[in-house]
């Protein structure tokens, strides 16, 4: 889970991404639909807001899930994987989830303007 990294750096990698795949999902999905939609900035400022509403809502459902984790390791170790493995299930989970609230989002900008 920490792709080879210490755990510091792992943290920030993983912090970045959480921060960042809201905007790649959102003007990705802007890209494929595109020539279709009309104005495309209340469609990316929305779709950012709603994948980071997503990624919150699945961020505290699956902070109570378990985390497998080293049983022979310090505790510090044991925390950092803790953590890391709840970014990474919430990052992949919300970025999963956020699709289906994003079409709706574009069908409803599409048929307003």
């Amino acid at each position: 889970m920490q792709l080879g990294l210490d755990h510091e750096y792992a943290m920030d990698v993983w912090l970045w991404a959480a921060r960042l795949w809201p905007f790649i999902l959102t003007v990705g999905f802007l890209f494929f639909v595109r020539p279709k939609l009309g104005k495309p900035y209340p469609f990316v400022v929305l779709g950012v807001l709603l994948c980071f509403g997503v990624q919150q809502i699945v961020g505290q459902v699956s902070a109570g899930l378990p985390v497998g984790i080293t049983a022979g390791a310090p505790f510090l170790e044991q925390f950092f994987e803790a953590v890391l493995a709840n970014v990474a299930r919430t990052i992949l989970l919300s970025s999963v989830l956020s699709v289906a609230p994003l079409w709706w989002l574009y069908r409803t900008l599409r048929v307003t303007s």
